[in-house]
């Protein structure tokens, strides 16, 4: 799948059932995760079908330590010379190359297909550096002012107002996504 423009300066780059992301807000390329270890190729393909080169991107910023999510910084790092952030309990295992067990969910098809995958997920990342960490809220001063890893709380979107949602998986949500979060966070609230 091709590079998919989402928003003004906002590229959604399939990694093969995970995203990233690239944000280009003027003052160069932001990366959002890297996706698994060998993808890295496929990053700066996209970089350059962008007209951009590898030097452009300037920040690499991991939503969470999945192998998944951490693979891939350590070769775009090299590529880029980009400075890596992430938050500082996962900042350890970037930088070890030692992501934790991906935890299976409840849903049933969920675990089949995490059953399924496993033997060909890696459990291992290429260790990468980490030029900064950045907690929970912080206002990061890249793509325009990423607010970091907004915790497990849906309701921390509710007031806010935005046209596209962008995930680490599945399709992007480029129409109404303000207003299907608060649904979502409706009714999975408790009570």
């Amino acid at each position: 799948m091709p590079v998919r423009e989402l928003a003004p300066g906002v590229h959604q780059v399939p990694l093969g059932g995970v995203n990233a992301f690239l944000v280009d807000a003027g003052d160069g390329l932001t990366l959002v995760d890297a996706g698994l270890p060998g993808r890295a190729e496929r990053v700066l393909a996209a970089i350059h079908g962008l007209g951009r080169r590898p030097e452009d991107v300037r920040d690499v910023v991991l939503t969470h330590d999945h192998v998944d999510h951490i693979g891939g910084p350590a070769a775009l790092v090299a590529a880029t010379g980009a400075t890596v952030w992430a938050h500082p309990a996962d900042a350890p295992d970037v930088r070890a190359g030692t992501p934790p067990p991906v935890p299976v969910p409840g849903n049933p098809v969920v675990r089949v297909a995490a059953t399924l995958l496993g033997p060909f997920t890696p459990g291992r990342a290429d260790p990468a550096p980490v030029g900064r960490t950045v907690a929970d809220g912080e206002k990061l001063p890249v793509a325009g002012g990423l607010v970091a890893l907004a915790g497990r709380s849906l309701t921390r979107f509710t007031g806010l107002s935005f046209g596209v949602a962008c995930f680490g998986h599945g399709r992007p949500l480029t129409a109404g996504a303000a207003a299907a979060i608060r649904a979502t966070a409706a009714r999975v609230a408790p009570g």
